[in-house]
């Protein structure tokens, strides 16, 4: 059986611009009604909440993520607890201050 997701919530986005993603397009706006806006943020709200409970001293609690998640085709932005955040955990020696910028 596999487990279902669980998310924290989610909010739909009015519309996007520029309205469809372009090649080489570095950032789209997304734009969101007041109503829509104060579910997302209960959404991250609760994920904050939800971090929060993590020990800070340690790793884990200092590296914890929380996925924001925008769905193009229907248009919504999900909240959701970080499932392969392992994937993207430092390594052991690198602290946040040796971080690069990407291109």
């Amino acid at each position: 059986m596999i487990p279902q997701k669980r998310y924290y919530g989610k909010g739909r986005i009015a519309h996007f611009s520029p309205p469809t993603l372009q090649t080489g397009a570095k950032m789209v706006n997304c734009y969101v009604n007041f109503v829509e806006l104060l579910q997302i943020k209960a959404a991250i709200d609760d994920a904050v909440t939800h971090m929060n409970r993590n020990n800070r001293s340690t790793r884990e609690g200092r590296d914890a993520l929380v996925n924001l998640c925008v769905h193009l085709d229907d248009k919504t932005l999900t909240v959701h607890p970080p499932y392969l955040d392992a994937a993207y955990r430092k390594p052991a020696g690198e602290t946040q201050h040796t971080e690069t910028a990407h291109s």
